[in-house]
This record gives C-alpha cells, structure tokens and sequence, in this order.
C-alpha cells in the first residue's frame, strides 16, 4: 500500500513537470532485503505570475509603459524581455520606453532548482489616438494628481477616482466614473485640462461646458483659507444646499461635497445679512452718501474696452489731475491682467494743481484663446489717501475671422435689479459673403467685475444673407450683488473662428428698496436731530435747577 501511495506521488510529479528531492534511508544488506524504506519528498512548485501591467489594450502614451506584476512562490531570477529582445532582469515593477506600434511582452520566472514559468501579453502604441492636455498636473505641486500617462486608452474611457490637484491651493477628487474622451468636442481626439480646471487661491474652477464628461458628483478642498466660518459660493453667489454639502473645515482647509461645476470658493459666513447701499464710487452706504469723499486726484477715464487678435498690440493714454496745492506721487498696478498690459511708469509725480498723461501698451500674446478677460488698473498715492480705478474689457477674437458681431443693450436695461430681463440686441456682418455662415454656436454669459460669471446661455444661429439681427432676452439671477456686470457674446463658426462682442451694464437694487432706505436715513437724520436738542434742552434745565438752588443756599433772591 505505500509503495502505491510512492508511485502516485511520482506520477503526479511526472504529470506536472515538478521537481522533487528523494531520499532513500536504511541499512546496507546482504541476502534478503528489509522491508522498511524510509522515503523523504520536498516538492518545489514553479512561481505562479501574475501580469498586472502593461495590458492587452492601446496606449496612447509611448514613455513610461508600466511593467507592474505580482509572484507567488520562491523565486531566484525575474526576467521580460521585449519584442523577442534580449533578456533583461528586474527585482521590482518599473516603466520602460517602447516605439509607436505593436509589442510583445514576456516575463519569466524561475527558482532555486531552476523550474520556471512565464507570462505574456500583446499591446499596441498609438500616440494620436488620444492626448490628455494636462502640464499643470504634473509639475512640484502636483501632489496626488493622477498620473495619466500610464494608463491606456480604454482605461480612459471609464476611469474611476480622478484627482487633480495644486498642493499650494486645493484638489477635486471625483466620486463617479468618466470617460475622458467624450469631452465637448471629442472628434479632436484630445482632452484639455489645463485650459479648463483651475485651481488657485480660494478658487476652483472647471469649465462645465468644455468638459460635460467632468460635471459629476465630487469632494472639493480649499487649502490656506483664513475664515473662521466659511460659506461656500458658486459662481459668486452663495451655494445652495441641493449643490454644496459642508464636509469640515479644520481652520485652513475646507472640504465640501458638490454635485455640479462651476466657480468654486469660500467667504466668511456674514454674522446677519446687510443690504450693501451702492455708493456710487466714494464712501461706502449711508456714510459715504451723507459723507462723501473728498478726491485728491482724478482720472479722464473710468473703463477701457479693447478688441485684439492674439500678437496684437493697442496703447491707451489716460490723464491724471493732481486735485490737491502739493505735488502727489501715484503708484500704479494691474489686477488680474498683468498678462496683456506692460506698464512703463509704475510710480510717477504729479505736481501741484497739474495734470500728467499716462501712455499703457496693452498685448495679446500669440498662444492667448479667444474669451473675454476682465481686470483693472488700480491708482494709488503714496500716501494711501486716494484711489481711483480704471475697469479694462479685453475681447480676444480668432484672427482672420469672417464675422462682425456687434451687441447694444437698450438705455432703459442699462441699469436693471435681480430677478428681472435685459434685452440686448445682436447683429451679425457676413465679412466673406462668398463662404456660407451655418450653426453659428453663440454664447451669452454675463461675468461680475471679478471675472465670476453668474450666466450663460447658447444657441445656435445660422446666417441666409449677409446681415442677420435679434433681440435676445436674458433673466438676471435672483441672488446676485448690486454691481457692475459685463455681457460678453462670442460666436463661433463652423470652422472654429470665434468673434465677439461686449457691453457693460448695472445691477442695481430694486426702487422700493431705494425709498425704504431713504425713509429710514431721513427717520435717522431726523432722530439724531431730536436727540441732539433733547440732550441741549436737558443740560440748560440742569444747568437752571443749579442756579436755582445756589440762590437758596445764599438766600439770594
């Protein structure tokens, strides 16, 4: 029964190709044998591969291909080699270059009696299959963004847990699956994430309508805030609860949940809620209207509108008046358009009772995109006495473009409160009447002073002869500040082309709120007079009760 066992065991060996080690024990004999033999069998097993990496699929990526695998087993040497190339040994999981095309992979193991065991697999290269824009996300403050250039096309195309994030400002992390390539405009074989998520200070954009792939359900964190309760804002109003969900906030960052994009960021959560009283440029509510500002100089101009092409250059002359009987010295400064304007006198003196004309060269670099871009250039003396401003509207249009876009809002919508219409009126100007202009794509979007935008809508437009004009109606939001606003429209041709149009507008408070606050500074006025003469009239009764009784005493009469 044991030699049975002892010849089962060996042709199972035989059967599976493993190596055994066999040692007889016992006495040596003479005549009849004994028949006890002692039997000792170690079995060594080939390694067990299993290849993780790369994978029967399309890279679009042909640097750093991950070779990434996991063993079981003993193991003495670990070897691939490439395209029948020759063998080259590795101890853990690395990356390797390979040309555009196809390859084969093998990776071998063996172990300490030389049993072996491979595994194999075929991938292709395709670079223009697919490219994923995304500069920003791989630099020193890249943090645990997600490496894309590892992973292949189909792998893309239903990609789970993506980070992006800027280790100085914040991260997204995205809770649903995307598929990268069904961007807005997927027939172009690319995704740009560079041009279109942001995340800087206190601000984490990403551009909905570029990338509808992307508008999902994520958590969000804001890195190096200062509040010491914040609220969170999308597109510059307050979020509300069906969009944001506060996760926590540890006293610098804060983490919040969203269910759709757009501008997010955070601001101190106000202890009650005060309607803010334009004050139409100097002071601030009922304070500056009661007590207005006296300036110390003055600009001849209070906004600059400007429409380039990329590589163009336009300069503006503006003249400050020195309004004070000493010479003042101005600095000056650009925000959020230090990219399109070169300022060549940063600080400068104006005498006394003088003027001096400023010259301001303002450049679009070739690689800008068409958009609108908004900013100021902020005046400031020396001694922080005054301010003044100029607003700067700089339309970026597509050189060669074969459009006109012109755009007028009515007098009467220049100045509207929340919640309400403004009309604008378009016009289009075929400039090739010879080329057909169809589905023309045109975009309304109204952006604050900051750049925030608070609306957009498209439609598409197709022009029969060579003018076409409409009136369109846009429907302010009911939350917005009372502010200056700008309406950009951009239309864009079939072949790409953007041209575009601007004009700038108010939102103001309703007029019932502007007689209610009225009534109630003229109540104040009105009651800080009362008062003023009650405290007068209580003093000279005091003041005749003491002569009163100071003549008592003396017996004075």
């Amino acid at each position: 029964m044991k030699w049975l066992t002892v010849l089962l065991i060996f042709a199972v060996i035989l059967a599976f190709g493993i190596n055994v080690y066999v040692e007889l024990t016992g006495e040596t004999i003479t005549g009849k044998p004994l028949q006890y033999v002692g039997l000792n069998i170690t079995i060594i097993a080939p390694p067990v591969i299993s290849l993780i990496s790369p994978k029967n699929e399309t890279y679009f990526v042909n640097t750093s291909i991950p070779l990434n695998f996991s063993i079981i087993g003993s193991t003495e040497k670990i070897w691939y080699s490439l395209d029948s190339g020759n063998n080259i040994t590795v101890t853990s999981p690395l990356f390797f270059n390979v040309s555009e095309g196809g390859h084969s992979l093998f990776l071998y193991a063996n172990n300490s009696v030389s049993t072996s065991s491979y595994k194999n697999v075929s991938f292709s290269v395709n670079s223009t299959i697919f490219q994923i824009i995304d500069e920003e996300w791989k630099g020193a403050k890249k943090g645990s963004s997600t490496n894309f250039t590892i992973l292949s096309y189909e792998e893309v195309q239903n990609l789970s847990g993506i980070i992006l994030e800027n280790t100085d400002s914040g991260k997204i992390l995205f809770n649903e699956n995307i598929n990268m390539t069904a961007d807005k405009n997927f027939s172009d074989n690319q995704v740009d994430l560079d041009a279109n998520v942001e995340i800087s200070s206190n601000r984490i954009e990403l551009k909905s309508i570029e990338l509808p792939n992307f508008n999902k359900k994520a958590t969000l964190w804001l890195y190096g805030l200062s509040f010491s309760d914040p609220r969170i804002l999308k597109d510059g109003i307050v979020c509300p609860d069906a969009i944001c969900t506060k996760e926590s906030y540890s006293g610098v960052i804060l983490k919040f949940n969203v269910t759709q994009f757009g501008i997010y960021s955070a601001e101190e959560t106000p202890t009650t809620e005060v309607a803010i009283i334009p004050s139409g440029g100097g002071g601030g509510g009922i304070i500056g209207f009661l007590f207005p500002k006296h300036k110390i100089f003055s600009i001849d101009e209070s906004e600059i509108k400007l429409s380039l092409t990329p590589g163009k250059v336009a300069t503006k002359k503006v003249v400050l008046t020195n309004k004070l009987n000493k010479d003042i010295v101005i600095n000056l400064e650009a925000q959020d358009i230090q990219d399109f304007v070169l300022i060549k006198e940063k600080r400068f003196t104006i005498p006394a009772n003088d003027s001096k004309e400023i010259s301001l060269d303002f450049i679009v670099r070739e690689d800008t995109l068409p958009n609108m871009y908004l900013g100021k250039l902020i005046f400031k003396d020396n001694e922080n006495k005054g301010e003044e401003e100029i607003f700067v509207v700089i339309e970026v249009e597509s050189e060669n473009v074969s459009l006109n876009v012109n755009a007028k809002i009515p007098a009467e919508y220049l100045k509207v409160p929340p919640n309400t219409k403004i009309l604008v009126d378009v016009n289009l100007v075929n400039l090739n009447p010879e080329k057909k202009m169809n589905d023309i794509i045109i975009s309304y979007i109204i952006k604050n002073e900051k750049g925030v935008k608070i609306l957009e809508v498209k439609e598409i437009v197709s022009m029969k002869n060579e003018t076409a004009e409409w009136v369109k109606m846009l429907t302010i939001p009911r939350r917005v500040q009372y502010s200056r606003y700008v309406l950009y429209i951009s239309a864009t041709t079939s072949d790409g082309k953007i041209a575009s149009a601007s004009e700038n507008f108010e939102i103001v408070e309703p007029q019932v709120e502007k007689v209610y606050i009225l009534i109630i500074t003229l109540v104040l006025i009105v009651g800080i007079i009362i008062l003023y003469f009650s405290i007068l009239r209580k003093e000279k009764h005091e003041e005749i009760i003491k002569q009163l009784d100071i003549m008592d005493i003396t017996g004075e009469e």
